[in-house]
């Protein structure tokens, strides 16, 4: 019989709500990806994509801090830990990133003239965070991702220090 802390699963309560907010976290992820991929073949995408990635992107932004809190107080494996906090920070690096890429790009233009950063040789555009939060963010998120759903997994419920 488990005990009070202990749950059918094995899990204790004290890990449950990280682990919830992981796969909520890996959900929406998933969820936003695929509707980027998509969006092509969705009538009126343009209107739709206000309502669906700008708030699915905040969404994703307050599990990453919510997951790196959790994770920061859990007294989980060492490496695992760590990889929790790293899936919350990338999740909140690829908007941070997006939209540093934005802000900066307009500042240039504003500050500088429309086609500085073509005279400068680039391609006019500001490539930093733009590659920052649209591929490597993403690329820790993932393989983040995939450790903690490996370990967690393996463990059966017993991710405990």
């Amino acid at each position: 019989m488990p005990s009070v802390s202990e749950s059918k699963d094995g899990l204790t309560d004290s890990y449950r709500p990280l682990l919830t907010v992981f796969w909520i976290t890996t959900a929406i992820f998933l969820f936003l990806i695929a509707f980027m991929f998509t969006q092509d073949w969705i009538p009126n995408a343009e209107k739709f994509s206000t309502f669906v990635f700008l708030p699915g992107i905040s969404v994703l932004c307050i599990l990453g801090i919510a997951l790196m809190v959790l994770a920061a107080r859990a007294k989980i494996m060492k490496g695992l830990k760590n990889a929790f906090l790293i899936v919350g920070t990338s999740s909140i690096g690829m908007p941070v990133s997006i939209v540093l890429h934005n802000v900066l790009y307009a500042a240039i233009r504003a500050g500088f003239g429309n086609d500085i950063l073509q005279k400068l040789g680039g391609n006019g555009d500001e490539a930093f965070f733009f590659i920052l939060g649209v591929m490597v963010f993403p690329a820790i998120f993932i393989v983040s991702l995939a450790y903690c759903a490996y370990v967690c997994t393996r463990a059966k419920g017993d991710i405990s220090a």
